[in-house]
């Protein structure tokens, strides 16, 4: 694993490293075209290391862009001609993302991209988008979702959407705790798991004889024994497994029925 990024050719990161040290310190010396062509090849770079870069290719573009306004170029134009793999209109939501959400650069680097890219869009309402960064959880909250709390914003103000946040959290609040004992639950089922067969291997540490067959070879009340205590292991991981499958569908179902609310 590189320190840059993971599998990539270390010539790609020496390479972003000297088109950083150039714009740095030297770039504020050259001429516009210069200028720009040292941020295309910067994001050509960027865009074969990673692409999950959206931050520095947003401040990349957002320079570009304003190049072209003081010397006055057309920065489409101009984007349009650089070998980028991206569209304009990605470009356009690196740029967003970074003008909107640089402060909260940590927690937006976790939200999926659709919904950052809609939460970053010049037309989403700043107060909501600095409520949602503050208040809310992103885990939760889907493309439809979002566009629903937009509308109530829209219709009523920040009060319109304070009860859906909070349920969205409650709602992640009761996931987390749940989760908490489901995983420690999960851990002692495959013990009981390995337990079970454990016991059904009996002396030759695997099944090389038949459960059945081996009980044959017991005295009549330890074959009784044995065989009522497979069959409460074996009922104890089927009844604990079922719960789980359960738990987990009415944690889905809370939180699909939260959701329909919003």
């Amino acid at each position: 694993m590189e320190e840059l990024g993971i599998g990539v050719d270390k010539s790609i990161n020496d390479a972003i490293k000297q088109h950083e040290d150039i714009e740095t310190f030297e770039m504020a010396g050259y001429c516009a075209d210069d200028q720009l062509q040292c941020i295309a090849e910067q994001i050509r770079l960027r865009t074969k290391r990673t692409k999950s870069d959206i931050f520095t290719t947003g401040e990349l573009l957002y320079k570009a862009k304003d190049i072209c306004l003081r010397y006055k170029r057309g920065y489409k134009k101009w984007f349009n001609k650089q070998d980028i793999d991206f569209s304009y209109e990605t470009g356009q939501n690196y740029v967003h993302v970074f003008e909107q959400c640089f402060s909260n650069k940590n927690i937006a680097l976790q939200i999926p991209r659709s919904i950052l890219y809609e939460l970053s869009a010049p037309s989403f309402p700043e107060q909501l988008r600095e409520f949602l960064f503050e208040q809310g959880n992103f885990d939760e909250i889907k493309d439809g979702e979002l566009k629903n709390l937009k509308k109530k914003y829209e219709d009523g103000g920040i009060e319109a959407v304070q009860g859906d946040i909070k349920e969205l959290n409650r709602t992640e609040l009761v996931k987390r705790q749940v989760h908490s004992r489901l995983d420690l639950i999960k851990t002692h089922l495959n013990k009981l798991n390995k337990l079970k067969d454990k016991f059904r291997a009996g002396m030759y540490g695997k099944e090389v004889v038949e459960f059945d067959v081996q009980l044959e070879w017991l005295e009549p009340e330890a074959s009784e024994i044995s065989k009522t205590l497979y069959k409460e292991i074996e009922l104890a991981y089927d009844n604990v497994d079922k719960a789980v499958i359960e738990a987990e569908q009415q944690l889905d179902k809370l939180a699909d029925e939260i959701l329909e609310q919003v």
